[in-house]
This record gives structure tokens, C-alpha cells and sequence, in this order.
């Protein structure tokens, strides 16, 4: 009933408007299409792929690591604004996270010194 030997084709997943673009762009001219209405078809293509899945037109620039850090600061005082409940018990739980870690110092109270040599009297 079904074929095996069949080349089964699937379409990706595409992550930007430019992706999808590429994608027919390369299928219709791998075909033998001429390349402009090549690129007027894929051009349409990605407009709809876009459109309806909501992708942006180019891949997003890499953050830098200040912007990452700054990303994530923001992120964390939005929870500690929304959610303080949670924030008092994360920063608990932090606290005696840290605690453990350093712990409490098993210091022994230090040896009597002996008394200092008297080099005067000695014999």
C-alpha cells in the first residue's frame, strides 16, 4: 500500500522570514526555475510564512555579555516586583546555601604559649 522506497520531503522549520525565503529560493532554482521569478515566488512565500507565524525578517544580532547580563537582571526584578513572596524565599534559600558553604570555622582556641626564654639566666 505505502512505499518505502519513496523520498519523503519535509518542509523545516523556519525561524525567520529570511529563512523561509532561502529555503524556495534554492528549492525553485535546484528546479530550473529562472531566478527572478524564482526570487518573486520565494519572495511571496516567505511574506505569508511570516505573516502567519508571526517571524521576524532576519535572524536576531547575539547579544553581548552586558546585554545578556542586563536581560537577566531585568528579569529578576520583575519577579522580585511581582512575585515578593518568592523572591524573600529564594534569597532564604540562597542565604543558607551561602551559610553551608562557608560554614561555621572549627577554630581551636589557641595553645598557651610557653613562657619566653630567659637568656640571662641561663646557664
Amino acid at each position: 500500500m505505502f512505499s518505502k522506497n519513496k523520498e519523503e520531503r519535509q518542509i523545516p522549520a523556519f525561524s525567520t522570514r529570511s529563512d523561509a525565503f532561502d529555503y524556495l529560493m534554492t528549492e525553485l532554482v535546484c528546479d530550473g526555475v529562472d531566478v527572478e521569478e524564482a526570487a518573486q515566488r520565494a519572495a511571496a512565500f516567505a511574506d505569508i510564512v511570516a505573516k502567519n507565524k508571526g517571524l521576524p525578517d532576519l535572524p536576531e544580532k547575539p547579544k553581548s555579555t552586558i546585554e545578556k547580563g542586563v536581560g537577566y537582571l531585568q528579569q529578576v526584578l520583575v519577579i522580585k516586583k511581582e512575585h515578593p513572596e518568592i523572591w524573600e524565599l529564594l534569597a532564604g534559600i540562597a542565604g543558607g546555601a551561602i551559610g553551608a558553604f562557608v560554614g561555621v570555622k572549627n577554630v581551636d582556641p589557641p595553645a598557651e604559649m610557653p613562657e619566653p626564654l630567659d637568656f640571662s639566666t641561663m646557664e
